[in-house]
């Protein structure tokens, strides 16, 4: 299981008995590590993969921000009147 169990299997049997609640405490707290470890890794996994679609979403907001900035662009110069011949 983890360092509780390899530690406890070096205690005496009257050791073991003598130490019972403390074991089971400890061994409890253990599990509870391990399953909070993979809670959080999991979370982790999650934000990482958020992280990855906010960037994409950027790259999309900035390529749409150019489009619009270049299709703004040509409509001015198309409302611009003709250039004259000056004499």
């Amino acid at each position: 299981m983890g360092r509780i169990t390899d530690y406890v299997n070096t205690l005496s049997p009257a050791e073991r008995e003598q130490f019972k609640d403390l074991i089971d405490e400890c061994e409890q707290r253990e599990d509870r590590i391990q399953q909070n470890a993979a809670r959080a890794q999991a979370a982790v996994n999650q934000l990482h993969e958020q992280q990855r679609l906010l960037c994409l979403k950027i790259q999309e907001l900035e390529s749409a921000g150019q489009n619009l900035l270049e299709t703004v662009s040509r409509l001015y110069l198309r409302s611009l009147p003709a250039p004259t011949k000056m004499h």
